[in-house]
């Protein structure tokens, strides 16, 4: 009985395993269709990182799903920080969280590249700062960018922090294509 109870445990653990690793499949194909459709919105943009893992100048975990630059709709260089969850009226205080750590992150490591800092600092946010191209845009305008499969107008009216950003919402489309709006 003892073997027949671990060889279920044994099997149930791989089915979770399983289906984990589908939803994170799932995850980041989001995460990359998200990308895509900020590049196409700006015409002109590329993609910086996607999912991108950081540790923040206090240690906390933080995770850019992704990060695209180009020109707004006024011409004005501009980077695109990007928060993906599969159903954002469910995960919008986590993406509204990661994004606030996302941006002050930014302007900590604009900070360290306009400031004397010693090597030993500069050094241990050096990938940082090269992967994210800090010096190359820490003059563009920073602009948000949520997206999701799921994300309602009632949802929308918990971003109202992010509207001087005027952040963009993109919705995946069961065509595969998308719909973007932009809030201000």
């Amino acid at each position: 009985m003892a073997t027949s109870l671990l060889e279920s445990n044994r099997i149930h653990d791989i089915q979770i395993k399983d289906i984990q690793n589908v939803n994170i499949k799932r995850d980041k194909q989001l995460e990359k269709f998200v990308n895509d459709s900020v590049v196409k919105y700006l015409g002109n943009g590329n993609t910086v990182a996607s999912g991108y893992k950081y540790i923040t100048e206090d240690g906390c975990d933080g995770e850019l799903d992704g990060m695209v630059n180009g020109k707004d709709e006024d011409g004005k260089n501009t980077v695109v920080f990007i928060e993906t969850k599969s159903d954002m009226n469910s995960g919008w205080k986590v993406a509204q969280m990661q994004m606030n750590r996302t941006i002050a992150y930014w302007r900590f490591l604009k900070e360290l590249i306009s400031d004397d800092v010693t090597n030993d600092v500069l050094e241990k946010y050096r990938a940082d700062i090269e992967t994210l191209r800090v010096k190359e845009f820490k003059d563009y305008k920073i602009r948000c960018a949520f997206g999701a499969n799921e994300f309602s107008q009632k949802t929308v009216t918990q971003f109202k922090q992010f509207k001087r950003y005027h952040w963009l919402k993109i919705v995946k489309l069961k065509d595969d294509g998308f719909q973007v709006v932009r809030n201000v």
